[in-house]
């Protein structure tokens, strides 16, 4: 297979099925998991990578990407599960551990699977480790599910999938922290799937730390019953790109979604989200607040859709994107859109802005005697925290601070 990349020809690896599918036999995995596989892997290969001349893809740089050689090494490797559960069981367990049970095998792919793209034929073929977390009804979680990700990214590809369900009336908090070391070019294609039933809550807080040349190409898919509340927040500050689909379905009635994203990009990273705020149910609420901070000649991309659809009767929606440019070449791009399918609507809206550090502001604070560079890293981290206003959760805060302090003291 050839796929055309910036005007060039490029020849694709195909996933090796049969490998695929002798791998997941040798791992005792049962029979319903390994024909998904071998589906996936059929689709992955029938699917070319997609081009800047597609919407989603305009910004993204692939350069030369080949899934399918990187998963030549994740085939030869021995598994290495990469998921550690730091509180939270049994609640929270890696997920292969509960792939015999009758509520992970009728939900898993149910959301989002291979036939939504490559990408995500490819995490659903080639996942090696992924979470499953299931909240029984009316459980209230005082304290947050906590789950590390750390896979070893030796120039291979790494599936992950996390699958959450969080029962009618129960409340919990499942953080998310993504890392690995320095690495040679790697792909990591993930699938999420959350069901907040009818009455439930949660906060779902992810934090990408990826380092090396690596690539985080995640769809995440989320479905709210009624009165259900759900807010995500995406903290995005390495790897060399980060392309993320997040959709929230708000299906109940009075369904409530909260969508949160601070992104710091310098060198030449790519930080490229898109979003889906799709109302069905009646006085639904939804709001999207996203900033992004981008240096040297690294790219901000956002493109996000609020639909509110004719069932979704006086609906309530907002888009918010704020961008910070701090060098000539650093680049963001912001397309919020709105599809209004009934008349009856409360209220629904959006903005974006982009633009360098306020020179009154840092005039303010070098007149308190501030060097130029601390008070633009002020400025900068004062400008990304804003987000973490929304967020309850102490110790992330606190680790998300200190991860934006040190990268932009790294920025001299």
């Amino acid at each position: 297979m050839t796929n055309a990349i910036a005007g060039t020809t490029t020849e694709l690896t195909p996933l090796q099925t049969d490998a695929l599918v002798a791998r997941s036999q040798a791992l005792g995995e049962p029979a319903w998991l390994t024909e998904r596989r071998q589906q996936a892997a059929a689709a992955a290969n029938d699917l070319p990578l997609p081009t800047p001349r597609e919407r989603a893809w305009r910004y993204a740089d692939l350069g030369r990407l080949d899934p399918g050689a990187l998963a030549l090494r994740f085939l030869r490797t021995p598994p290495g599960r990469a998921i550690t559960v730091e509180s939270g069981a049994p609640l929270a367990r890696p997920l292969h551990q509960a792939l015999g049970e009758t509520e992970a095998r009728q939900r898993l792919g149910l959301l989002v699977g291979h036939s939504d793209g490559k990408f995500e034929a490819l995490a659903e073929a080639a996942w090696s480790d992924g979470v499953y977390v299931r909240i029984p009804r009316d459980r209230d979680l005082q304290e947050p599910v906590v789950i590390r990700y750390r896979p070893r990214l030796a120039g291979e590809l790494a599936g992950f999938r996390h699958l959450i369900h969080v029962e009618q009336g129960a409340r919990a908090t499942v953080v998310l922290y993504l890392t690995s070391g320095a690495t040679g070019e790697s792909l990591l294609p993930a699938l999420g799937e959350v069901f907040v039933d009818d009455g439930a809550q949660l906060d779902l807080y992810t934090v990408q730390e990826l380092g090396g040349d690596a690539a985080w190409i995640a769809h995440n898919r989320v479905v709210l019953g009624g009165h259900a509340r759900y807010r995500d927040l995406q903290v995005g500050i390495g790897g060399r790109l980060a392309k993320l689909w997040l959709d929230a379905r708000l299906d109940g009635a009075f369904s409530h979604s909260e969508m949160l994203g601070s992104f710091f990009g310098s060198g030449r990273q790519q930080m490229d989200v898109i979003t889906l705020q799709d109302h069905f149910g009646e006085r639904s609420f939804s709001d999207l607040f996203y900033k992004s901070a981008v240096a040297d000649q690294a790219l901000a991309a956002y493109y996000g859709l609020v639909r509110i659809n004719p069932s979704a009767r006086m609906a309530n929606a907002n888009q918010e994107d704020r961008n910070l440019l701090l060098s000539d070449s650093a680049r963001a791009e912001a397309d919020p859109v709105l599809e209004i399918l009934t008349s009856e609507v409360e209220r629904c809206g959006h903005g974006a802005s982009a633009g360098p550090v306020d020179p009154e502001q840092l005039f303010y604070l070098q007149s308190r005697g501030l060097p130029q560079r601390q008070a633009t890293r002020l400025l900068v981290e004062g400008f990304l925290m804003q987000v973490f206003g929304r967020v309850p959760y102490e110790p992330l805060r606190e680790h998300v601070g200190a991860a934006v302090t040190r990268k932009v003291q790294e920025q001299g």
